[in-house]
């Protein structure tokens, strides 16, 4: 029989998780948000939105999705959590650069 090719990983607990990555799982889903926010925008002001203002920023995921959404795209976000938003820096907003 062939050996398995999957990685293997280590096993997953609540201790281990790591929160972040979880709350993004769980709660954002920017590839949605992202064109719902475009098409809502565009139909009530007559324009594409250009610019994103987030607060509550935390992870900056879906400010990370809109600045890929479109060249012109820009995101501000804002949240007072310096864990979390060292931890979107290291995790999303590298990603951009």
């Amino acid at each position: 029989m062939p050996k398995s090719t999957r990685k293997k990983h280590p096993p997953r607990s609540a201790r281990s998780a790591d929160k972040h990555e979880l709350y993004q799982l769980a709660v954002q889903a920017p590839d949605i948000d992202v064109p719902f926010l475009a098409r809502w925008f565009a139909r009530n002001a007559g324009r594409p939105p250009r610019t994103l203002r987030e607060d509550f920023c935390g992870t900056a995921l879906l400010a990370c999705h809109w600045v890929l959404a479109h060249a012109e795209n820009r995101a501000i976000g804002v949240d007072l959590d310096a864990p979390t938003l060292a931890w979107g820096r290291t995790h999303n907003v590298a990603t951009l650069l």
